[in-house]
């Protein structure tokens, strides 16, 4: 059986990367204004400037809790059911591009999911998307971020973007999802029918 494709980012769309770097900070007594998944920009939640930033996230990438993000709810049995079903995953994530964090990533993803990921691109932090999205034919992508959300539209895949307070907008190119459960079954229901998905 040809296996099918399903690519999806990684941070706050299948690893809960928010509130679990926004611990990591309180536990070094850093607070922000209010809660980091709801704002998104860590310059703004900390009130800090992108330097200050960035010397922080490369010190939690290079720590044991990166190494151990724990699944955004629901996510493990979704793409449990549908790797099941005959879906490999790729992931393609905008984190830093340090030494060994590829590895890292894999790792996490292959003990959380319980399943080989074939492939794992890193953008670096400021990465475009683009050129990766447009390296596979069309097919499912998923995201938290709008603006990369968009750049999976423009490559021609079928997208969907997981409600978070940061990423509201009016387009309609795209649909959006509350969790992985409403994917799974949206999924399930095209093979199921023979429908195509894009």
């Amino acid at each position: 059986m040809t296996r099918k494709l399903i690519l999806t980012d990684v941070d706050n769309t299948i690893f809960d990367f928010g509130d679990t770097f926004q611990q990591w900070l309180a536990d070094r007594n850093l607070h922000g204004s209010g809660r980091l998944n709801d704002i998104y920009h860590i310059t703004e939640f900390l009130d800090c400037n992108s330097h200050e930033m960035d010397e922080l996230l490369v010190e939690f990438y290079r720590s044991d809790t990166f190494e151990n993000l724990p699944p955004v709810r629901g996510s493990v049995e979704a793409l449990q059911s549908l790797h099941e079903r005959g879906y490999d995953f790729v992931a393609i994530t905008a984190c830093h591009d340090l030494e060994g964090l590829e590895e890292a990533r894999r790792d996490n993803l292959e003990r959380v999911f319980g399943f080989a990921w074939p492939v794992v691109h890193i953008t670096g932090l400021a990465g475009h998307k683009t050129p990766y999205l447009e390296a596979y034919e069309p097919t499912i992508w998923v995201e938290d971020s709008l603006k990369q959300a968009l750049q999976g539209v423009e490559a021609g895949h079928r997208t969907f973007l997981l409600d978070y307070p940061y990423n509201q907008s009016d387009h309609r190119s795209f649909e959006r999802v509350t969790d992985w459960q409403y994917i799974k079954e949206w999924i399930e229901a095209c093979d199921d029918n023979n429908i195509p998905h894009c």
